[in-house]
């Protein structure tokens, strides 16, 4: 920065001049510094702000890890979910979905519940009626290839408060 006295041997009225616009010119106060610190603590809640709203958005996850047979193959195939699923909402397991019931490759198997606090409520038909077949814990182990399934609905834990 250019000290002011020698601002004042070229522009005496202590102005610059930038094209037609007079601009004032002040000494440095030195507060330029100050600002640092100022962005770095902004910078650091932001920061923390918006992994505390993704880890919040993370345990809302829904997901259900699950085999189906791939008629063409005829081999064991690992699958997930393709979309986020919605609770209490009866999903028809995709790859399952086009083969009759009670034919050959009609069921997914080995199911897994991936969710971080809802249950999966696994049933043997495709519009999740009755009593489900059986309801898998948050974050459970697979199952073994003999539990088939074609129908999956997320329902949270009751409330023990």
């Amino acid at each position: 920065m250019i000290p002011r006295t020698a601002l004042s041997a070229y522009f005496p009225s202590g102005r610059q001049h930038h094209g037609d616009t007079p601009v004032r010119t002040r000494p440095s106060t030195g507060n330029h510094r100050a600002s640092a610190p100022s962005l770095l603590v902004l910078a650091s809640a932001l920061a923390l702000a918006f992994s505390s709203a993704t880890s919040a958005h993370a345990q809302e996850e829904l997901g259900l890890n699950y085999k189906y047979t791939d008629t063409t193959t005829e081999e064991a195939v690992s699958a997930s979910l393709p979309e986020r699923p919605s609770l209490n909402e009866c999903i028809l397991i995709p790859q399952v979905s086009e083969n009759e019931s009670g034919s050959q490759y009609a069921d997914a198997f080995a199911p897994q519940n991936s969710s971080t606090r809802a249950r999966a409520q696994i049933f043997a038909d495709d519009e999740c009626t009755g009593t489900p077949k059986l309801v898998l814990k948050p974050v459970s182990d697979q199952e073994p290839d003999s539990v088939t399934f074609r129908s999956v609905k997320f329902v949270l834990p009751p409330s023990t408060s």
